[in-house]
């Protein structure tokens, strides 16, 4: 119970923050607590209960984000970053590393863990109540993710086919509330949990026709989104686009070590705004606030980390996007449908979206927590498919085999 309340609270959490290294989660207070407890549980007993830690896949990870860290050290090193961007860039790797640390004890616990986690951002929709969300908009940047959570958490009582239903109609919503992220996420979802509800090796078939599809399908789906005729939809394509081209370039231009923790000592940001405007000016919308470019942040997890700390800076998000892809693969063709495939499916396909299109902020470690607790949680379930799998194989004992010598033709 004690786990389960704790997870709560991460979830809900996540909506609240403080400033103490830049703007820091409430939950992420949480998480710091569990892994300084499981961290003096180890030091007094000299182990620890948490089989989704003490693993090869959780090593990796860990090894991927020192390999990170030490991507930004020589970054912030070599370009001479401004000392307090440096620390809050370094403080930014330490604290994901920490925080995957805490929700691998937590969800390692029980499978109730992980419901209570979604349980809590599902409650998160109340801090409307407390602080005003981010451009007043109550939907997007308010109560419309803990409501789809909300939905993932209850539908499943209706069967898979009723979940799929309230998904879409979750999805439907969104689309209305001009959520148009959310609502490709929620269709995704409903996608790959009817995919999953065909026999095993339709599913692979499936699988393997959707991601042509869906490659082949990214150019007119850019196409389309970028068409529409709203100022808000033009600001926002010519802002995300001038994001994508200036972190490219930033990689381009040096792609070992990187520009620094958050571009202190070089030109990226101002690239950004220029490129920004002219979008802007080619779209014909306006509206931009041109303020300085330290105040900004680009949205893209992978562009950012490998534009700061070059290739080495990337080593853990390019990892963990493998890691995304995977659990989607299990999820839709391995696994069989039960109460958790929904709330699996969402975060690993919000992760795999905000890897590429949102920024490296405070809360958004927490989810990444979150998202590679699923990835390991699914690698658990591997691991113990294949064991019962070794133990379901006839045991043949040796000494009762008996062999005969070949017959041979005898001679005229």
């Amino acid at each position: 119970m004690i786990f389960c309340a704790l997870a709560v609270l991460v979830g809900l959490g996540n909506a609240f923050t403080i400033r103490l290294v830049g703007l820091m989660p409430l939950s992420e207070i949480v998480l710091l607590t569990v892994a300084a407890y499981a961290g003096l549980c180890l030091l007094i007993n000299g182990h620890l209960t948490a089989p989704l830690v003490f693993n090869r896949l959780f090593g990796a990870l860990l090894l991927c984000q020192a390999i990170a860290l030490t991507g930004y050290l020589i970054a912030d090193y070599h370009r001479s970053s401004a000392p307090d961007d440096a620390f809050r860039g370094w403080a930014r790797m330490i604290f994901l590393a920490i925080d995957i640390f805490a929700i691998g004890v937590l969800f390692g616990k029980s499978p109730s863990v992980f419901a209570s986690y979604l349980f809590g951002v599902a409650l998160s929709a109340g801090s409307v109540l407390v602080n005003d969300p981010l451009f007043g908009d109550y939907w997007k940047f308010g109560v419309g993710f803990p409501l789809t959570l909300l939905v993932l958490v209850a539908a499943p009582a209706l069967g898979s086919f009723g979940a799929i239903s309230g998904i879409l109609g979750i999805g439907l919503v969104h689309y209305l509330m001009d959520y148009r992220s959310l609502a490709i996420a929620c269709w995704l979802v409903a996608l790959l949990a009817l995919v999953n509800q065909f026999p095993p090796l339709w599913r692979r078939w499936l699988a393997i026709i959707g991601a042509l599809a869906l490659i082949l399908g990214i150019p007119i789906g850019a196409k389309v989104t970028t068409a529409s005729e709203s100022a808000r939809h033009g600001r926002s394509n010519a802002e995300r686009s001038a994001m994508i081209t200036a972190a490219a370039e930033a990689i381009v231009a040096s792609p070992f070590f990187g520009h620094g923790s958050w571009f202190s000592r070089t030109n990226v940001m101002e690239e950004f705004v220029e490129i920004r405007t002219e979008n802007a000016r080619l779209a014909g919308v306006g509206g931009f606030d041109e303020k300085n470019g330290e105040e900004m942040a680009i949205h893209s997890q992978i562009l950012v980390s490998m534009a700061e700390g070059g290739i080495l800076g990337g080593a853990f998000f390019l990892v963990y996007g493998c890691g995304l892809l995977w659990g989607l693969y299990v999820c839709t063709v391995v696994r069989s449908w039960d109460y958790f495939s929904l709330g699996y499916m969402l975060i690993l396909v919000c992760s795999s979206m905000a890897l590429c299109f949102s920024p490296f902020s405070g809360s958004a470690r927490v989810e990444i927590a979150a998202a590679t607790g699923v990835i390991l949680l699914l690698a658990r379930e591997g691991r113990e498919r294949r064991r019962a799998a070794c133990l379901a194989t006839p045991f043949v004992d040796a000494s009762t085999l008996t062999f005969q010598a070949p017959q041979t033709a005898s001679r005229a």
